[in-house]
């Protein structure tokens, strides 16, 4: 009898209130979007500046070899062909 009252307690709670059950769910959903907007922009930020301090390596390391009279230094990863 508890069962039947408690799950007729529900369903009246639902039919009632269901447009706030709706907002809550769109509300919810929104702020989940968001967030993970934030966080894919965060992680592009960072992934940038990781490229960005990788290419000053290189051009470091190249500028080194270059004073150095070494050729990597100009041609860098791509050295020229033989002929």
């Amino acid at each position: 009898m508890r069962a039947v009252l408690s799950v007729l307690l529900v369903i009246g709670f639902v039919v009632t209130y269901w447009w706030l059950i709706v907002l809550v769910l769109a509300v919810t959903a929104v702020g989940l979007a968001l967030w993970l907007g934030h966080q894919r922009r965060l992680e592009a930020g960072a992934r940038r500046r990781c490229e960005h301090a990788a290419l000053v390596a290189r051009a470091d390391q190249q500028h080194a070899w270059v004073l150095a009279g070494d050729n990597r230094g100009v041609y860098g990863q791509y050295p020229p062909r033989s002929p």
